[in-house]
């Protein structure tokens, strides 16, 4: 009896597991993926503002 229940159960909790998985990944990907553009962002105006004091010196 404990192996029909064991057998039973095992596969059940290895799916919602797997689902929780591709369910969870995906969104924390989306919110590392744009912080990462907004650093992009922020590195691009602090170039340009770079090459603008260079302007300005000369």
């Amino acid at each position: 009896m404990p192996s029909l229940l064991f057998s039973a159960f095992v596969p059940f909790f290895l799916t919602l597991l797997l689902l929780s998985v591709f369910i969870l990944i995906p969104r924390s990907g989306g919110k590392s993926g744009s912080n990462k553009k907004a650093d992009g962002v922020k590195e691009s105006s602090e170039s340009t503002n770079t090459t603008i004091e260079d302007e300005d010196t000369r």
